[in-house]
């Protein structure tokens, strides 16, 4: 009996010794299932495609080089005031305007006078200062008037085309001598379809303010001023004629302007001699750049005295 005691004590030592000796091992974690949330899409970007530049030409020797320069504002001109208005011109042209293209017939039209015999003289030049054509037109007003012209003329060219010139003369009623010229240039056509433009009525290109008509000139010096406008950048003629028309003194003098195609004025005293008092004409005319010949001429007759 004491041995089953004894054995069953010892059983009991050993089971709890072994307890003890043994790792205990910790409680696993039963992990709890949680709704998983649900992916979000990507949003989309925009694709933006690059601009395509188109591929230069391979550069070789002969290609040009281009030199890039700033340009440089254009200078502001301040117009001129006068202290009198310009008259009205005194030979117009209102067809054909200036830049028409013509075929033969052409028609003219303006308003002139007075003049000698009341007729205007038309005349044609070509581009090397040949006189192509040459009529006359009556101006219908009375005697000592202005008024208006309109005729034909017809012309004869070698090509097909050709610059050109259409002058319009009155000439002074006192002695039949040339007293003002207006002119418009032109493009001669052998064939083709003609363009006509028309011009309005302007006032006077040359206007010579000082001497008036029939003013006395004495001293032997003639103080000319006036206004208007050129087409070109070059002095003025300026004449004293006697009564037969020779040139009894004569000079240059620039037009005093902002520019090209403006107003502006000029002033000169222009010597001159002559033996006897006399009927005498002063003149001013501007001389063109292209087609040899006057542009413009004007003149107011005066009486000379030495």
């Amino acid at each position: 009996m004491i041995r089953r005691i004894l054995l069953l004590i010892m059983i009991g030592a050993n089971i709890t010794a072994c307890s003890l000796v043994r790792p205990s091992t910790p409680p696993m974690a039963i992990p709890t299932s949680s709704p998983r949330a649900a992916p979000s899409l990507p949003t989309a970007i925009p694709t933006v495609l690059p601009t395509l530049s188109p591929t230069p030409a391979p550069r070789t020797r002969t290609t040009p080089a281009i030199v890039l320069e700033a340009i440089p504002a254009p200078p502001t001109s301040t117009p001129i005031k006068l202290d009198k208005a310009l008259p009205a011109e005194k030979v117009a042209i209102f067809q054909p305007g200036p830049g028409s293209f013509v075929t033969s017939p052409f028609k003219v039209i303006g308003r002139s006078g007075p003049s000698w015999k009341e007729r205007a003289e038309l005349r044609l030049i070509g581009e090397d200062g040949r006189l192509i054509a040459k009529t006359y037109a009556y101006i219908m007003a009375n005697p000592g008037t202005a008024g208006p012209y309109s005729w034909h003329i017809s012309f004869q060219i070698p090509l097909m085309s050709e610059a050109g010139r259409l002058e319009v003369r009155i000439h002074s009623p006192r002695d039949g001598q040339l007293i003002h010229m207006a002119s418009v240039n032109l493009t001669l056509l052998s064939v083709g379809t003609p363009l006509v433009h028309v011009a309005l009525d302007n006032a006077e290109r040359l206007a010579i303010f000082s001497p008036r008509p029939d003013a006395i000139m004495e001293g032997g010096v003639a103080h000319i001023d006036g206004a208007g406008w050129t087409e070109s950048d070059q002095p003025l003629m300026v004449e004293v004629l006697d009564r037969k028309g020779d040139t009894v003194g004569s000079g240059e003098v620039w037009l005093d302007a902002p520019a090209v195609g403006q107003l502006g004025t000029f002033d000169i005293d222009l010597p001159y001699h002559v033996e006897a008092a006399q009927y005498g004409r002063i003149i001013i005319y501007e001389r063109s750049e292209g087609i040899p010949g006057m542009v413009h001429y004007a003149g107011v007759d005066v009486r000379l005295r030495p």
